[in-house]
């Protein structure tokens, strides 16, 4: 993929009943994408004129269309949206918005901006002291003051009920959403509607093969591993 985001550190590996798919690889070139979900599930597509293109920064006129949107662009302090240089060119009002752009907030300054710096040190929950930085972080803060990993069956949203990290952020959870019964719980597999968007564009459904499939340049194993050998990985 190009320039990562909170949710793409490094090595991310996204869990499914204990199996884990690498999507650390390039995303797919846009015009693999023929709709508009699976297009926008990549970093570097947008959907325009019913078409799978490359993002154009330019477009983008918000921070948050700019930052959130996607993760090659970023919202500079002359209020522009241009492609992502590093973390150090930008500084924002609010710590959390520097994770938007993959990168942590640094010291608040005097001018009140918060300055952005590259992520030194992976986080993990439970390592987080107070609500604040385990909310920032994604993860859940208990009943009983504690930063824990989120669970799927506490997300209450179709939104939020997409994939959820675990302590490390370096392994995400497949969650499906049930509209019937509005709850949320562990997925089961990759399936033709899933497929693009779980893996941030990533992968592929190929229609041929009626499999998931990890597109060409991207990560060279595109078979599921164990999520103990995939902690091993992380580990070495």
């Amino acid at each position: 993929m190009t320039h990562s985001n909170i949710l793409i550190l490094g090595m991310i590996l996204v869990t499914l009943n204990g199996f884990s798919v690498d999507i650390s690889g390039s995303d797919c070139s846009c015009d693999t994408f023929t709709t508009q979900l699976d297009c926008n599930s990549a970093s570097s597509c947008e959907w325009s004129n019913s078409e799978c293109v490359d993002i154009d920064c330019s477009t983008k006129t918000t921070i948050l269309q700019c930052n959130v949107a996607n993760s090659i662009c970023a919202f500079t302090p002359s209020n522009e949206c241009a492609t992502f240089t590093s973390c150090s060119d930008y500084k924002y009002t609010d710590e959390a918005t520097c994770l938007t752009i993959g990168c942590q907030a640094d010291t608040k300054g005097t001018d009140g901006l918060y300055p952005c710096k590259a992520i030194t040190s992976i986080l993990k929950c439970s390592e987080l002291t107070t609500e604040t930085e385990c909310t920032n972080h994604h993860c859940f803060w208990n009943s009983s003051a504690a930063c824990v990993a989120p669970t799927c069956a506490q997300q209450t949203t179709a939104t939020d009920c997409i994939a959820i990290r675990s302590d490390v952020v370096t392994t995400w959870q497949i969650c499906n959403w049930t509209p019937a019964t509005s709850t949320c719980t562990d997925a089961t597999g990759l399936t033709q509607t899933n497929c693009a968007v779980l893996t941030r564009g990533s992968y592929y459904w190929n229609t041929d093969t009626s499999a998931c499939e990890v597109c060409e340049g991207s990560s060279s194993y595109s078979q599921f591993i164990t999520l103990g050998l995939a902690l091993l990985m992380l580990i070495i």
